[in-house]
């Protein structure tokens, strides 16, 4: 019997939408600034720890979890410390937003 893709699409959706919410970093907003390799691994391992969670019975919903004291990772521009930058910036996103300028500023501008 042949089930139509539609069906593993759903069934990988779904799956995606319960790691995002056991793992914040997976949100799309907090995009992984890796190499596809290690952003792999990041996510394999979350796969691991989620059905880690699972055999021990663990929610997915924490009632003690406070959103109003999640750090985003946003940071006012005023707060950076600017001689550390460089330690933290992954050369390839930057190397990428640098070409995407590029573009942008040949063709749209």
């Amino acid at each position: 019997m042949v089930l139509p893709l539609n069906c593993f699409r759903h069934t990988i959706e779904r799956c995606n939408g319960v790691l995002k919410m056991r793992f914040r970093c997976l949100l799309k907003h907090r995009t992984l600034h890796y190499t596809p390799n290690k952003a792999s691994k990041i996510i394999n391992s979350c796969v691991v720890l989620h059905n880690l969670c699972i055999m021990d019975n663990i929610s997915l919903y924490n009632e003690d979890f406070d959103t109003n004291e999640v750090d985003y990772g946003i940071c006012q521009q005023n707060n950076v410390d600017n001689e550390h930058i460089a330690d933290r910036v992954n050369p390839e996103l930057t190397a990428g937003q640098r070409a995407r300028q590029q573009i942008v500023d040949r063709y749209f501008t």
